[in-house]
């Protein structure tokens, strides 16, 4: 009997999924918005941005924001950023929103969350490392 034999061979690897998201960094009163993240199997207990499913321009940025009843003048990008999991890639492109102000809840048009400021966001609230180099950009935007 050939030894090759005895041993398993190696599965060829699937391609990872690629997602690609654009996250909000949404500013009042110097407050940051975030949510609990919502798949319980994943990330279970953490916070995070909000963000939506694809990327978009600023332009287009602008335009859903209007979409859902937010006012936001001074929409600004920040960089792009990949995460790699071992099941999945994650490509984020970031816009930073100050919101003149608040009437229009964000509770309604994303899974409902809270205003923080940069002290207790990074002091009591636990996001996921795909969104540690965003949160270190708001030391430029928070007081």
């Amino acid at each position: 009997m050939n030894t090759i034999e005895k041993y398993s061979v190696k599965k060829e690897l699937k391609p990872q999924k690629i997602e690609k998201r654009t996250v909000f960094l949404f500013l009042f009163q110097n407050k940051v918005y975030i949510e609990k993240h919502t798949n319980p199997e994943l990330l279970e207990g953490l916070y995070e941005y909000p963000s939506i499913e694809g990327h978009f321009t600023r332009n287009e940025i602008k335009y859903y924001l209007e979409e859902i009843g937010l006012y936001a003048p001074d929409v600004k990008r920040l960089e792009s950023i990949k995460h790699i999991f071992p099941h999945k890639e994650y490509h984020l492109q970031c816009y930073v929103v100050p919101l003149l102000d608040t009437s229009v809840s964000l509770k309604s048009s994303f899974n409902g969350g809270k205003w923080v400021t940069l002290h207790e966001l990074v002091t009591y609230y636990s996001l996921p490392s795909a969104f540690y180099r965003y949160t270190d950009c708001l030391n430029d935007y928070l007081i």
